[in-house]
C-alpha cells in the first residue's frame, strides 16, 4: 500500500520528468483510491475522468473515486464506458436523521452588510461565552482570520475565553498543540481558522460560523460540527470576503449555486448534491469544453510538456522558498533545540555518507527531517527581505533568532518582507 497526495499521483500520471516516468509503469494492475476528488480544479474535470477511464482500461487498474459530495463525473466523459456506482442508492444515507439533521443551518448573518459583519460576529458570539461550547469560526482569507483572532484576544468581553488560531502557516507541532487543546477543552473555547480546517482534521465542535464559498466546502465544514451526533449542532453562514476573489475561474461560485441563493440553501439542508452538481457540470462543459479538445490534440501530438502543465493540480511553487527558524520548542514532552537539529542536518549531508551505509544515512536523514518540520515555513521569494542569514542548504534558508518572526506566538510572515 502506498499513501500519496493528489499532486504526487497526478505528477506520475501526467508529468514529464524522469522521476515521474520511473513511477508510471508501477500503476499497472493496481487499485487506486481517490478521496475528495471535488477539490480538484473543475476546469480539468473532463480531462481527468476521460483520461482515468482510458488509463484503467489499458493498465488493468481499478479506480475508486469517493467523496461526501461526489459529483457524477460520467456526465463529462465522451462516449466512454460508464463508471459503476458502488452504492446503488447513496442518497438514502444522506437522508438518515443523524446525518441530515445533525447540524441546524442558519443564514441570518448573510443579511448583514459586509462592512458590519465582523462587529456583528463578535456580538453574536457573546451568547455562547458561558455555555461551555466549542466554537469554530472559518474565514476564507488568511488575513481576515488572523485579524479577527487578534481582535478577539484584545477584546475585554473575551478576556476569560480560550481563543486559538489555526492556519496553513502553523508548524506540525503548533497544529498538534492547537487540535489537542480543542479536543480536550471542557470550557468554552473559540477556534478561528482558515480553510485548512476542512480537510483531514478530526475535531468535534458544537457551534460553527463560516464565510460562504463553494457548496461542497460548506458541507466539509459541517462535517466538523457535532461530528459525534451526541449533542445539538448549529452552523451560521456569513460573508465578509468574496470567494470569487480567491478561487479564480471556479464555476461553483456562480451566483445561482452559492448559499446566497435560497434554492442552494435547500440543497445543502436536504443534501441534494446531485441537483447541485448537475448545474455545476453543465456549466463546466460549456465553459471549459475547448480545453478538452486542446488536451486531446496534445495527447495525439505527444506534447508531454503541455499536458504536464495543463494537468497540474496546484500552481507552480518555483517562486517559494523554505525558511528554517532557529528556536527552542517543547514538543510531545521533549525540548527541541532548533540550532542543534539544523547543525545535525548539515553535518549529515556533509559527512554522513563518509561514515554510514546508504541505508543508515537515509534512516537518520528521515529522523532529522521529521524534527526539522517543526521549524520550517514556506514563503514566497517575491520581495523577501531576510538580510544576513545563518546558513543555507539547498532550498532551505536558516535564520537565527527565530522567535522575532512570531507575533502572539504565531508565525508572522509579513516580518520577512519588511526592509530593515
Amino acid at each position: 500500500m502506498i499513501l500519496s497526495t493528489h499532486v504526487s499521483l497526478f505528477n506520475i500520471i501526467f508529468g514529464n520528468r524522469q522521476s515521474d516516468v520511473f513511477a508510471f509503469y508501477q500503476l499497472s494492475n493496481s487499485v487506486i483510491v481517490l478521496d475528495e476528488i471535488q477539490s480538484y480544479k473543475n476546469k480539468i474535470w473532463s480531462e481527468i475522468i476521460c483520461y482515468l477511464k482510458e488509463l484503467a482500461k489499458m493498465f488493468n487498474i481499478k479506480i475508486i473515486i469517493m467523496s461526501a459530495t461526489l459529483p457524477d463525473l460520467d456526465i463529462l466523459s465522451r462516449f466512454q464506458a460508464q463508471a459503476v456506482d458502488l452504492l446503488e442508492n447513496s442518497s438514502r444515507f444522506f437522508a438518515v436523521d443523524c446525518f441530515k439533521n445533525r447540524v441546524k443551518l442558519n443564514y441570518d448573518l448573510l443579511k448583514i452588510d459586509k462592512d458590519n459583519i465582523l462587529d456583528e460576529l463578535k456580538i453574536h458570539l457573546k451568547q455562547y461565552l458561558k455555555s461551555d461550547k466549542k466554537i469554530l469560526i472559518e474565514f476564507i482569507k488568511k488575513k481576515t482570520a488572523h485579524d479577527f483572532w487578534v481582535d478577539l484576544q484584545e477584546n475585554e468581553d473575551f478576556k476569560d475565553i480560550q481563543i486559538e488560531y489555526l492556519s496553513g502557516d502553523d508548524s506540525i507541532a503548533e497544529r498538534k498543540r492547537i487540535l489537542d487543546k480543542v479536543k480536550k477543552a471542557t470550557d468554552t473555547i473559540i477556534l478561528v481558522s482558515t480553510q485548512v480546517i476542512e480537510a483531514g482534521v478530526d475535531i468535534d465542535m458544537d457551534i460553527g460560523y463560516k464565510n460562504i464559498s463553494k457548496l461542497d466546502s460548506e458541507e466539509q465544514f459541517l462535517g466538523r460540527i457535532n461530528r459525534s451526533c451526541k449533542k445539538e449542532g448549529i452552523a451560521y453562514f456569513f460573508e465578509v470576503d468574496e470567494a470569487s476573489n480567491i478561487y479564480k475561474d471556479d464555476v461553483r461560485l456562480s451566483e445561482s449555486i452559492v448559499l446566497k441563493d435560497v434554492n442552494m440553501q435547500k440543497v445543502l439542508e436536504l443534501k441534494l448534491f446531485d441537483e447541485y452538481y448537475k448545474k455545476v457540470l453543465e456549466t463546466t462543459m460549456g465553459k471549459y469544453g475547448y480545453h478538452f479538445d486542446e488536451f486531446i490534440k496534445d495527447i495525439s501530438d505527444l506534447n508531454y510538456e503541455s499536458i504536464s502543465t495543463h494537468m497540474k493540480l496546484i500552481d507552480d511553487t518555483q517562486d517559494m522558498v523554505q525558511i528554517y527558524l532557529i528556536r527552542t520548542l517543547y514538543v510531545d514532552g521533549e525540548f527541541l533545540d532548533g540550532k542543534q537539529i539544523w547543525d545535525s542536518y548539515v553535518d549529515l549531508w556533509e559527512n554522513g555518507r563518509k561514515t554510514m551505509s546508504y541505508a543508515e544515512w537515509k534512516i537518520e536523514l528521515s529522523r532529522i527531517t521529521s524534527k526539522m518540520n517543526n521549524f520550517i515555513y514556506q514563503v514566497s521569494k517575491h520581495n523577501l527581505h531576510i538580510g544576513k542569514f545563518y546558513e543555507q542548504m539547498g532550498n532551505i534558508i536558516c535564520l537565527e533568532d527565530g522567535d522575532k518572526y512570531f507575533t502572539k506566538d504565531k508565525f508572522n510572515r509579513e516580518i520577512l518582507y519588511i526592509k530593515n
